[in-house]
């Protein structure tokens, strides 16, 4: 997936190598899973020095209102059914901020698995950051 990154549409893109062919019916598809979290989409063209992309440019009124990670796992998931083969950068894991993402779309455990370990890590995070919040009110861990 390209995001953007170097481009003036950085973050507010999803895009795959136009050599992919992906096909319009399926770039509608994920315009319906986006609108369901609340996104508005378009179609979009890129050429940069990573080659010629098409997908989307992502309009987020309220990013507060949005379940980014959710998104994410549902894309991926999303992307995966329709028979698309992944491979992931080095940089991945760091990205998503746990190597449990790629363990689950490789089918190692479920994504209600992903949560709760997702939620027990953010919740101890939480518990040791905690003594050095400068602000309130305190940020909100949970689902």
């Amino acid at each position: 997936f390209n995001v953007g990154v170097g481009t003036d549409m950085a973050f507010r893109c999803i895009l795959l190598p136009r050599a992919l062919a992906v096909k319009s019916s399926i770039w509608k598809q994920v315009q319906k899973l986006l609108a369901s979290y609340g996104i508005k989409s378009s179609p979009h063209i890129c050429l940069n020095y990573k080659g010629q992309h098409s997908g989307l440019s992502l309009r987020i009124d309220d990013i507060n209102t949005v379940a980014s990670f959710s998104l994410l796992l549902d894309l991926l998931q999303f992307f995966q059914n329709t028979g698309m083969r992944f491979s992931y950068s080095p940089m991945f894991n760091k990205a998503v901020g746990t190597k449990d993402v790629r363990k689950m779309m490789s089918g190692m455990f479920e994504r209600v698995r992903l949560s709760h370990i997702t939620q027990t890590n953010l919740q101890e995070f939480f518990n040791k950051a905690r003594q050095v919040f400068m602000y309130e009110p305190l940020p909100h861990v949970g689902n």
